[in-house]
């Protein structure tokens, strides 16, 4: 028999404590949030911390290319119809996380078309769609995760896709604080519960783990410090960035100090 694979990382250790160890296989994922929060920078993370084995699909509806994704496969549907194809083909296929970015993008042939009988407002839900798509994660064991603005900042159609509602993680983003050097303080709330998590992403590097893992262990009186003082592993470092620095620097260390936050989750 099988043994049950690890959730999926985030890239955030606060996040993967969040969400009970990281995202979940074999559901579907709802991430919600504004422009330049965070939500593909997230996907770009899940993505890099798959196995060697697993495969990823990632369909940008009118946005960019992931830059920091190399091991992914591409696909451009031209409709709403034709995505949840090319989504349900990857899953019966084995695909271990499909990304969907945006799922505003999501339009039905028959609004591309012009077809004047069509209402938009009525018809970019996509419940039936998803019940397939949920199906077929719990058979195979992929994952799908939907990037999505949310409806408050939605131009007309306002009406949600259904995803919130099939979505067995959910998590909503929102920017906290700007610094001059681009690096954006992201707070993420999972639905349904009561945590949060914070963390930073960098321009061009996305989330900084030893500095998350640096902040999240502090928080949990699992690293000592006094003063401008951290003690890591029997010795002491002065200061938060070169304490961040040693876990760089010493990645089994790190990867203990990780497992021992997460193994109780």
């Amino acid at each position: 028999m099988d043994q049950p694979r690890n959730p999926m990382r985030t890239g955030s250790v606060s996040l993967d404590l969040a969400l009970g160890r990281g995202w979940r296989r074999g559901c579907i994922i709802d991430i919600q949030g504004k422009t330049g929060s965070g939500k593909t920078t997230l996907a770009e993370h899940a993505v890099h911390a798959l196995e060697s084995d697993d495969a990823a699909l990632w369909i940008p509806l009118g946005t960019e290319v992931p830059t920091r994704c190399q091991n992914v496969v591409l696909a451009r549907p031209e409709s709403a119809e034709e995505a949840f194809t090319v989504i349900n083909a990857a899953l019966c296929e084995g695909a271990a996380l499909i990304v969907v970015d945006t799922a505003n993008g999501l339009v039905r042939q028959r609004e591309i078309d012009g077809d004047p009988s069509y209402v938009p407002d009525t018809h970019r839900e996509y419940k039936f769609e998803l019940a397939i798509v949920k199906t077929l994660c719990t058979e195979y064991g992929g994952s799908v995760m939907f990037l999505s603005m949310p409806r408050a900042n939605q131009h007309p159609p306002i009406r949600g896709t259904g995803i919130s509602e099939k979505a067995q993680q959910r998590v909503s983003l929102k920017i906290q604080s700007e610094h001059q050097d681009g690096t954006k303080r992201v707070t993420a709330r999972v639905a349904g519960t009561d945590k949060y998590a914070d963390f930073d992403i960098k321009p061009g590097t996305g989330i900084d783990w030893a500095t998350d893992l640096l902040h999240t262990a502090v928080e949990a009186e699992v690293i000592n410090f006094r003063g401008s003082w951290y003690y890591l592993n029997h010795t002491r470092v002065q200061g938060f960035d070169r304490a961040a620095h040693y876990l760089r620097q010493n990645p089994q260390y790190a990867s203990d100090l990780y497992e021992y936050l997460t193994g109780n989750v």
